[in-house]
């Protein structure tokens, strides 16, 4: 079943966003991300993934880069089965927002 994720965030500070569950169970599919960044201050983001069960509470996730160190919009893909991304800004400075957008495909 396909997923889709848009978020738009203020960035005023370094923090990692709540996780956007996936449907490990769908070994087809692909996930498609894009971040689209506005506004005059700066930051810099990875996005991030996990093979960790996002719904089971005595699991503390192990986040692994997509990307690292990104400045200006992008977008990537992941091809591979995971069970979350989410978007992780490392250093923040002035006024600026972000929009994230996730679409995960299968059968």
């Amino acid at each position: 079943m396909p997923v889709f994720h848009q978020s738009r965030h203020v960035i005023s500070a370094v923090t990692a966003f709540t996780p956007v569950p996936l449907n490990v169970h769908d070994g087809t599919s692909q996930i498609t991300w894009s971040l689209e960044r506005g506004g005059n201050g700066t930051s810099t983001y990875d996005i991030e993934f996990t093979l960790d069960d996002l719904q089971d509470a005595d699991v503390s996730a192990l986040w692994l880069d997509s990307v690292s160190g990104q400045t200006a919009s992008n977008v990537g893909n992941i091809t591979v089965p995971i069970r979350g991304v989410r978007l992780n800004i490392t250093a923040a400075s002035g006024s600026s927002h972000a929009t994230f957008r996730l679409l995960q495909s299968g059968l």
